[in-house]
């Protein structure tokens, strides 16, 4: 074995390329060969080396040339949401400022003598502002979406209310045009949920607005289900179903598209912005939920969404009936088959024994029938107008009919409220009950007719005397509810009004007396401080933007001021409405917030919330 040091692998390999002999000395030209190509390798990997450090640095500074470009692109979306949200401020505040003047005059115009051509006018302006106004909404609403600015609320309240605000705002629309509205609530809907009121709401009123625009005839049923349910939330799933025009396949992939409607005719012969669908499938998707319909053409929609809740009660909307009452005989009259079959299921599902029939004979027959046969009727539901006699006409027979035991009688309608309540009381019945009929109000007043007639009864045997003529022969008395008195709590009550735009100070001023308040009013903040520092006002009505000082200022200044005069509720009364503007408000110091144009009634509520009565003031009920 030869002690020589054997060379190293490196040198070896680069030997064998050269076609030298590791084992052998090299000569002068293996020398020198070996020692350039051992010089080349060198200079390649300095050459390497300083390309990759030069790619480095470029990388670095393209990294940093990014980087800034991202810096910059997202200092200018900032600016643009500001810009945007500016915009969208000032926007609202501009139109709805003159809109206020608007829908706010012709509303006391029509509270006033009018002749009826006139009459028709100002309803005519009144309903093409309340129009402009939801065209408005809907614009904003949709930027506010796409801008990132609408939040969710997290409140607790009862499902019923939602069912509540559909009644009210769309129940008259639906009897206008001859629809029957009808609410088909599951039994073990929750009834208290923690969400947005305000928005579910909206996403209803939208559906069930756009079934009776295009409903000519027949009905539009609002139904809600628990879809999922865990110990503290729920998946709930709306639908609005109605016999209306329905739509072809490709109509419905694009109706929930901004700015599109089903078919280009529709906004010619019915109007609309095409927005309303759109804005609610964003908004449900913000409540954890979807939208779908099913439809089609000349069998009517159904639209759905489903919106993500806390249960906030174990308690459910369907309430059971007392036990004294559970299985009491209750019979349903009603022409239209869904509102027949809903009535009745909702009885039955409270404990009665609830039976139905189709029509106004058959009604007298039934009731007839039972009482020859000993198992009478509690309580009839008749329906105001059905295909051949109306429910008057059908209490009159039953009461004619001399039956052992006449059942209690009340009528239900949803069409000329005020004229079947006199047809009702003309008749000696005390009750009318107003569709669409929520579980609760259902619940309720069948059970205080039920106590009521079980009442008279036991009152005629201990008397050993007929029930009072002026009951009629249903057994209950004939004593109309008295009449609520409505505002009581604000009448006489100081008001100042910091407003500085004569139309909207007009409006606001003849609104508040009319239901008896004292209101003055000042121009700007300045001239509202001054006024407040006076002391003696029961409740303040500040507008956002006035000259010399705004409304935020003025509050700030009055919330400094000693005693009670700094305390006196601050209420914004203002077209500044993103969700922005009422939080500086509240922060301001103000307790409340009430948009522009102004709702007569909302703002009567928010008053009397304020102003409870004499000896509270500034603390809400």
């Amino acid at each position: 074995m030869s002690d020589e040091p054997s060379a190293h692998p490196l040198l070896r390999r680069q030997m064998h390329r050269l076609g030298l002999d590791p084992d052998q000395p090299p000569g002068r030209e293996g020398w020198r060969a070996l020692l350039a190509s051992i010089s080349r390798a060198y200079g390649e990997a300095d050459t390497d080396r300083y390309l990759m450090e030069r790619s480095q640095e470029l990388a670095s500074e393209e990294m940093a040339e990014l980087n800034e470009a991202l810096r910059l692109a997202r200092d200018q979306a900032e600016e643009m949401a500001r810009v945007k949200s500016h915009f969208l401020a000032n926007m609202s505040h501009e139109i709805r400022t003159p809109l206020n003047a608007i829908i706010g005059m012709s509303h006391l115009a029509l509270r006033q003598p009018l002749a009826p051509r006139q009459r028709e006018y100002v309803e005519n302006i009144h309903q093409a502002g309340q129009h402009l106004l939801g065209i408005i909404n809907d614009i904003l609403d949709l930027a506010k979406i796409e801008a990132g600015m609408v939040r969710v609320e997290k409140t607790e309240f009862r499902f019923e209310s939602l069912l509540e605000q559909i009644a009210t705002l769309q129940g008259a629309h639906a009897a206008i045009k001859g629809l029957e509205l009808v609410f088909d609530i599951a039994a073990d809907m929750p009834a208290r949920i923690t969400g947005d009121p305000l928005r579910l709401g909206q996403v209803l009123l939208n559906y069930v607005g756009n079934a009776i625009k295009f409903t000519q005839a027949g009905e539009v049923v609002v139904g809600a289900s628990v879809q999922e349910r865990t110990e503290s939330d729920a998946l709930l799933r709306f639908t609005v179903r109605d016999t209306g025009i329905g739509m072809t396949e490709e109509q419905v992939a694009r109706v929930f598209r901004s700015f599109e409607q089903a078919d280009a005719s529709i906004t010619r012969r019915f109007g609309g912005t095409g927005l309303g669908l759109s804005i609610a499938a964003n908004l449900a998707a913000l409540m954890g939920g979807e939208v779908g319909v099913e439809s089609a053409p000349g069998k009517g929609s159904a639209f759905w969404f489903t919106a993500r809740v806390g249960i906030a009660s174990n308690a459910r909307i369907m309430h059971g009936a007392p036990a004294p009452l559970a299985g009491t005989r209750v019979l349903v009259a009603d022409d239209n088959a869904h509102a027949r079959q809903v009535l009745r299921e909702m009885l039955a599902g409270m404990g009665f024994d609830a039976h139905a029939v189709s029509c106004g004979e058959a009604a007298v027959a039934e009731i007839g029938r039972a009482d020859r046969a000993l198992e009478p009727y509690g309580l009839a539901l008749l329906d105001w107008q059905m295909a051949d006699l109306s429910g008057v006409e059908v209490a009159t027979r039953v009461q004619q009919d001399r039956l052992t035991a006449p059942p209690a009688m009340a009528l239900v309608t949803g069409h000329d409220r005020e004229r079947v309540q006199e047809l009702a009381t003309g008749i000696g019945l005390a009750e009318v009950l107003i569709k669409p009929v929520s579980p609760s109000m259902l619940h309720d007043r069948v059970v205080s007719l039920l106590q009521g007639a079980a009442a008279a009864r036991a009152a005629a045997v201990m008397t050993d005397a007929s029930p009072p003529a002026a009951g009629g022969s249903d057994g209950l008395a004939a004593s109309p509810p008295a009449p609520a008195a409505a505002h009581a709590a604000l009448h006489g009550r100081r008001v100042l009004l910091a407003e500085d735009h004569p139309l909207n100070q007009m409006v606001a001023v003849d609104l508040l007396q009319q239901i008896g308040m004292q209101v003055e009013v000042a121009g700007d903040g300045a001239v509202a401080l001054a006024r407040a520092r006076e002391g003696g006002w029961d409740l303040i009505l500040m507008d956002m933007q006035m000259p010399v000082m705004d409304g935020l200022a003025a509050t700030r200044a009055i919330r400094a001021l000693p005693g009670p005069a700094g305390a006196v509720p601050i209420i914004a009364m203002t077209a500044n409405v993103l969700a922005a503007d009422r939080d500086a408000c509240l922060a301001a110091g103000m307790v409340d917030f009430i948009g522009k144009p102004i709702a007569p009634e909302a703002l009567f509520e928010t008053l009397c919330r304020w102003l409870p009565s004499r000896s509270q003031t500034g603390r809400p009920d």
